[in-house]
Formats: structure tokens, sequence, C-alpha cells
């Protein structure tokens, strides 16, 4: 019997095979009723990953375009990241469970840990994230699942459950664009819903992002900009700080 993750994730990856599917050739597919795969459908359209059509669903073209290969990802704007994360380690506990997301805007915020945060235990989905850990001597726990061939990215149903049995004294994560309309996206639709359960979980949330990652659509919606607490970014427009005070998000420039 399927977990509802693993359904969606189950008719998210027949969407990347086939644009177009009926509700009665998924549910003849993975073995289900045709209500729950409405039902599963119903959320999948309001996360932003597929669009429903009558009688079934279709792909949104721009939703799984390929991801940014890491080596890439690393030399650019490397010193804006390096900036955001000399502000955000002002905002580790000093002990306690904190999530770290996925992503090259996070990664010099691991770096910047030490075996001082003796008390702090970093959770992550982030392969090159644990390595860094691991060498600096920081407590941690990397989330099993599904590792991403390009991003070398944890998700899946498995790193879903994982993390629920966790609550975080703070979340710190990383996003592919926030549009004008102040959604929050991520390019990888299993990260999107990963990114959303440790936003859940965190009594703080703080976005790290470059300002150019502002007015940008990509891929998957993972929340609200008003869902974080606290937005880090290298410099501001006067289009982030209206959005920011429009969200009620504390806007801080590195």
């Amino acid at each position: 019997m399927l977990l509802h993750d693993q359904k969606l994730e189950q008719i998210l990856d027949l969407v990347r095979l086939q644009p177009y599917w009926t509700s009665i050739e998924l549910a003849t597919k993975l073995g289900i009723s045709r209500s729950t795969v409405q039902k599963c459908l119903h959320e999948l359209h309001h996360a932003g990953v597929v669009e429903r059509i009558h009688g079934g669903v279709k792909r949104k073209d721009n939703q799984f375009s390929a991801p940014v290969p890491v080596d890439q990802r690393l030399s650019e704007n490397s010193t804006a990241k390096e900036k955001i994360c000399s502000e955000a380690i002002k905002h580790i506990p000093e002990q306690g469970y904190i999530y770290l997301d996925a992503g090259t805007t996070t990664l010099p915020l691991a770096r910047m840990l030490n075996n001082r945060n003796s008390k702090l235990v970093v959770v992550t989905n982030d392969i090159t994230i644990a390595s860094t850990l691991a060498k600096c001597q920081v407590r941690h726990v990397l989330l099993g699942g599904q590792v991403h061939p390009v991003t070398q990215s944890i998700s899946g149903s498995a790193a879903q459950n994982q993390i629920g049995d966790y609550q975080f004294e703070a979340c710190f994560m990383s996003v592919d664009s926030i549009s004008p309309q102040g959604k929050v996206c991520s390019a990888i639709s299993e990260e999107s819903m990963l990114k959303r359960r440790a936003i859940e979980l965190a009594d703080k949330r703080i976005l790290l992002a470059a300002c150019e990652k502002f007015i940008k659509t990509s891929g998957c919606i993972v929340c609200g900009l008003g869902e974080f607490d606290t937005w880090i970014t290298e410099k501001t427009t006067p289009a982030i700080s209206k959005l920011c005070k429009t969200s009620q998000v504390k806007l801080i420039c590195a």
C-alpha cells in the first residue's frame, strides 16, 4: 500500500515521462482509486507542481527544467553568498537542532560552523554540506532518500518521513527564485515538498537568498514569502523592501 507522499511522487514521475494523463489512467497505473488520484492532483495543483485539466492533469512546461550543476552554482555570485552567510551565522542558536537546506547559498554557512558549536545538531539534505560539517567536526544528520544526480541533494518520501522526527530551533532555507507576488520557488518538485515540511517544523524560518533571485520564476512553489520570519540578502531594492513590508517579513541586508 502506497503512502500519501509516495503517491504524489509517483504521479510526478509519470508526468515527467508523459505531459498529459487522465485520472483514470493514473488510477490504473498506480492501483489506487480515482477519488484518491483527484485528491492528489488537487494537492499538487495547489503546490504549483502540475496543472489540473478536465478529467486529468498536464505538466507545466517550466516545472521540470534542469537544475544548475553544483560546480557551476558555486562560482555564481559567490561574494554575495559569503556576505549573506556572514550575517546568517549571527542567527544560529547556541544549542538544539537547526535545518540547513541544500544549496550553494547555505554551503558557506556550514563552513563557518566549527566544533565550538558542541551543543548544536545540524540536519541537512545536502551531501556537500554534510561532508563540510564532518570536516569541521560539527554534529549533524544527513537525511536519507533519493539523491539528485546534478545537485547532490536528497529528497523523496524517505527524507520527508525522517525529517518529521525533528523540531528545529531554526531553518535556513535556500531557494531558486522569488516572484514579484512573493511566491518562493524551487526548481525541483520533490525538494519543494521537503522545504515546505522543514519550514513547518521550524520555530524560526530564515530565507537566505541573493537579490538576483527576485523577480524570477522557476519551478514549483514552496510557500509564500510571508511564511518566513526573516530574509537575509546582500542588497535590496525598493520592490524587495515593499514586498517584505507587505509580507511582514524582516529584511536584513548583509
